[in-house]
């Protein structure tokens, strides 16, 4: 199961969809994604990780939790939605830790908020994490 994989079966589980591209095709895709929505945007780099029979994939990406927002929306609108998408971003992270696939996320984990970055109006949060595979996949059934 690829780190996406993994990553989505988290989003499925809270019952929120998930979108795996860039920014760029992220932005075309959550115009016909039902919002909120967990957006794990293409890694930009990484290292596979050679131990004991088993390679592991540490992906350096970003997870994004958006939803809509009122076009012209005030700051309280844009609030509102914020911190309901720290909820999911909380809600996400500890079921994520809970599956063992990666090295546990935690700690202080900074955000950017995310005003209306992509074509659709929304909001949200944006982390960006290194997940660390536990298991990997084993040399032998390469």
């Amino acid at each position: 199961m690829t780190v996406q994989d993994k990553l989505k079966q988290v989003a499925e589980s809270l019952g929120v969809p998930f979108v795996f591209e860039d920014w760029t095709l992220a932005n075309v895709e959550i115009d016909r994604t039902p919002l909120p929505a967990v957006v794990y945007v293409l890694p930009a780099s990484g290292e596979l990780d050679f131990k004991n029979g088993n390679i592991r994939d540490n992906q350096n990406g970003m997870l994004a939790f958006l939803d809509k927002v009122e076009l012209n929306g005030n700051g309280q609108d844009n609030d509102s939605v914020v911190d309901r998408m720290k909820s999911l971003a909380m809600r996400f992270i500890v079921k994520l830790n809970e599956t063992g696939y990666f090295e546990p996320l935690g700690g202080v984990m900074k955000y950017q908020v995310a005003y209306n970055k992509l074509n659709a109006v929304t909001s949200g949060i944006v982390f960006e994490v290194t997940l660390k595979e536990i298991t990997g996949i084993c040399e032998r059934n390469l």
